[in-house]
């Protein structure tokens, strides 16, 4: 067997316009906190969010309230 790369998922942070039109969006991704987080990952996916890369790195601890495997799903999810 041989193993051979057929695409890279870039991450992304998202919010839908009717979930920033009833709450103020976070400023820094600091603020996650009291949001209403949805995460989608196989199984890479953990319990931190990392902005950034190299020695400017940072690593937000969050909870999502809902975490699927698919990205559909996660679109799909109610705000």
């Amino acid at each position: 067997m041989t193993a051979l790369r057929v695409g890279q998922v870039r991450p992304v942070v998202c919010a839908a316009p009717e979930y920033l039109r009833r709450r103020e969006g976070p400023n820094h991704p600091r603020e996650p906190a009291g949001h209403a987080l949805i995460a989608a990952g196989g199984l890479g996916a953990g319990p931190d969010w990392r902005f950034g890369s190299g020695a400017d790195a940072l690593s937000v601890q969050v909870q999502p309230r809902l975490v699927t495997t698919t990205i559909d799903a996660a679109i799909e999810a109610p705000c």
